[in-house]
């Protein structure tokens, strides 16, 4: 598929600025790639397609909670546009986009991290909340700047910044995000990865 032709679907589904987004994180992702030693073209496609879940409705997003068997989770009954990542991953297998299980699992877990997180998917979370559209906040400037040293750090800060706003905001935390920051403290910590 052409990037042209993704960008004309894409815009059937999300808002032009989400597009805009979209693009940012698939250059941001791709030149992590390229830095951090992941295939480029791959970070690249992710980042495009990431977040194509975002324009589908609560009850859709809830169908396909119950599918992937995520419908019990007390959270995404609550919060259902958390679910835009799992959502959009299996969409795009089913209608035939992607079969890539390296992309569809970063494209899953860009929101809410699950573990174990390769090299893709810690670039696409982090490219998501770097992307150079994205508007200020705080700790935005130090996680540019790590996107240029160390992907470890830079997605260790990225879990903290996750979990310092929405708890700052009072917003609902799923409790994927807190094992993810679990198991990165402990690993990076211990050198020990959490069963």
């Amino acid at each position: 598929m052409r990037e042209e032709e993704w960008l004309g679907i894409l815009s059937r589904y999300v808002k032009p600025a989400r597009v805009t987004h979209s693009l940012g994180v698939a250059q941001t992702a791709r030149s992590m790639a390229e830095r951090f030693g992941a295939d480029p073209e791959k970070a690249y496609w992710a980042g495009l397609v990431h977040d194509v879940g975002k324009g589908f409705s609560p009850p859709l997003l809830l169908e396909y909670a119950s599918r992937l068997h995520l419908d019990k989770d007390p959270v995404y009954r609550r919060v259902p546009s958390l679910l835009h990542g799992p959502a959009g991953s299996l969409w795009l297998r089913e209608e035939g986009f992607f079969s890539d299980p390296e992309l569809l699992h970063a494209v899953y877990a860009h929101t809410i991290p699950d573990l174990p997180m390769s090299r893709l998917d810690r670039i696409l979370f982090t490219a998501d909340m770097i992307e150079p559209n994205r508007k200020a906040y705080p700790g935005l400037t130090e996680l540019r700047d790590l996107s240029g040293k160390d992907l470890d750090k830079l997605y260790f800060r990225a879990l903290q910044q996750t979990l310092s706003y929405a708890i700052s905001r009072g917003q609902v935390v799923h409790p994927g995000t807190l094992i993810a920051f679990n198991d990165e403290l402990i690993r990076t910590k211990t050198g020990m990865e959490v069963d």
